[in-house]
């Protein structure tokens, strides 16, 4: 099930408050990735969860601090979830997300124990 969250409040006791309007609050921990589109983004939870919020994604990456990592300027991922890198993509679980080449590099040094998956060059 999808909530909106129309903003985020800071940690409170190691939970974010991602929406007053709803009462929402999420450990950081529980969160998989955050996904930017335009105006607002979607945060991808464990179980299952979506929540929409109007923070923007730079916002989030400040806020979530050294465990989440930028691998897109559309996306954040929770360094814990992920499953494979490659040179194109980041997997958590059954999702698969561009990784830009920008953030390529910086990515990779961060995951040293993470399965690097060959990249699909013909």
């Amino acid at each position: 099930s999808t909530a909106f969250a129309p903003r985020c409040n800071f940690y409170k006791t190691n939970e974010l408050l991602i929406s007053d309007r709803h009462k929402v609050s999420i450990l950081p921990s529980e969160i998989l990735y955050i996904e930017s589109n335009d105006r607002e983004v979607t945060i991808y939870a464990t179980e299952n969860r979506t929540y929409r919020n109007k923070t923007g994604i730079s916002q989030w990456e400040s806020i979530l601090g050294d465990d989440f990592i930028r691998i897109h300027r559309s996306y954040i991922v929770n360094r814990e979830a992920i499953t494979s890198i490659d040179k194109e993509y980041v997997r958590i679980g059954d999702s698969q997300l561009p990784i830009s080449r920008k953030y390529y590099k910086s990515a990779l040094a961060l995951f040293p124990l993470v399965r690097r998956q060959p990249s699909n060059s013909l």
